[in-house]
């Protein structure tokens, strides 16, 4: 199996993970929202607690489907061999994958976290008891997690020729 190959069926695994991510986020949705009307009755409440959640699941099954369709782009893309490291061949192309791959995982997951957060803050501001600066670290990991993601997709060819040496 050739570099290319394989990039492209671990991007298509990975839209398939976000896709049954997504799926089961909306099973939880669907199940949250009976409890929600029994805590904070009226569509208020509803909205508080589903808006966060359905807004994750968007983000996830919207990533499957993107990655589905994008994987050979992909796959090229996070696969490329640099002059330096051609004479390295197709190990080095895989490890590449491998970290843009991961860098890619944690940028969507952490998107998505984050995405959740603040809508959750957003519709939780109106609490008097609830203050943005309990939430500031969560919001900041997130953040953090989401620049280490995008790091790990630009500077994997890099990482995977000092990493191979």
């Amino acid at each position: 199996m050739h570099a290319s190959e394989f990039g492209r069926l671990a991007v298509r695994l990975l839209a398939i993970y976000f896709v049954v991510e997504g799926l089961a986020t909306v099973g939880n949705t669907i199940g949250n929202i009976y409890a929600s009307q029994q805590l904070m009755p009226g569509a208020d409440g509803i909205v508080r607690v589903i808006l966060p959640l359905a807004a994750g699941a968007l983000i996830q099954l919207l990533a499957g489907i993107t990655l589905w369709l994008g994987a050979d782009r992909l796959a090229r893309r996070f696969g490329s061999v640099g002059a330096s490291a051609a004479a390295s061949g197709e190990r080095w192309r895989i490890e590449s994958f491998v970290i843009a791959a991961a860098g890619l995982v944690i940028l969507i997951l952490a998107g998505t976290s984050l995405v959740q957060a603040l809508l959750s803050l957003v519709w939780r501001m109106e609490d008097v008891n609830v203050s943005a600066s309990a939430h500031g670290p969560h919001l900041i990991a997130e953040a953090l997690r989401m620049l280490l993601g995008a790091w790990l997709i630009r500077m994997a060819p890099r990482l995977a020729a000092r990493l191979g040496n």
